[in-house]
């Protein structure tokens, strides 16, 4: 913290004084890939990339206080979570780097390595629902569907997939049993398609509910990924202060 301080003395040397107080901020902020963790290996051409920027701040960190930058992508950013979508992957290894900067300029990054895997085998897939958003403790409007295709590209029907939540504190909801649940195993269909529905977490931000799917007797994993926005406020209450007394 400076102070800035400024004094002005008139010809009949009255004098008059006023002063601001400004902070130097010289410190990086803090950059973490929270998915895919380090190491992962996937058959997808592209990868979504979650994580967390910290920085000393009032509040939390958002778009308007930091930028982070995925492989050159711009990442969405709320509550101190980051979201970069569709990082395309090359045969082979990747390297995945988050640079992060805070609003004065400083800077800091993080970075995984992930492995594209084309060896044509048994794969799990994201069909669709993946990069949904609603409001925290909402049922997501569509399902996390994945298909389970064996090296020729053919469904793979009657298989055991296991849907599991894996960041936040959302869970899964069986349409059959009317249950919640953390992790739900599910049988792939003739068209080798398993779906299951989530609902998010209650801590908000940009990517920060996952939910990762395997299934028996395949090789690696995938991940869905949604975000959980703050609901309106509906009330306001005091909280301390009220009902104080002082000195006229």
């Amino acid at each position: 913290m400076n102070t800035i301080a400024a004094k002005a003395v008139d010809p009949a040397n009255n004098m008059s004084t006023a002063s601001v107080n400004i902070s130097l901020d010289s410190t990086p902020p803090q950059v973490a890939i929270n998915s895919p963790p380090d190491g992962y290996t996937t058959t997808a051409d592209s990868i979504d990339v979650t994580g967390i920027i910290n920085d000393i701040v009032r509040g939390t960190v958002n778009d308007n206080q930091g930028s982070v930058l995925v492989n050159g992508v711009t990442a969405e950013i709320a509550n101190r979570n980051f979201t970069a979508r569709s990082i395309p992957l090359i045969p082979g290894s990747n390297t995945i780097t988050a640079d992060g900067s805070d609003q004065w300029g400083n800077l800091a990054s993080n970075s995984i390595t992930v492995t594209r895997d084309t060896t044509p085998r048994v794969t799990l897939n994201i069909e669709s629902g993946n990069g949904q958003s609603g409001f925290i403790g909402s049922q997501l409007p569509n399902p996390l569907v994945v298909s389970l295709k064996d090296k020729n590209n053919n469904p793979v029907s009657g298989k055991v997939v296991v849907f599991r939540v894996n960041e936040n504190n959302g869970t899964l909801y069986d349409t059959a049993s009317g249950t919640e649940m953390r992790a739900a195993a599910v049988l792939t269909d003739a068209s080798g398609l398993a779906s299951a529905s989530l609902s998010l977490g209650s801590w908000a931000g940009s990517g920060n509910n996952r939910v990762e799917v395997s299934a028996t007797g395949v090789k690696g994993t995938v991940f869905f990924i949604a975000s959980g926005m703050m609901k309106l406020p509906a009330a306001i209450y005091v909280a301390q202060g009220s009902q104080q007394r002082g000195a006229s």
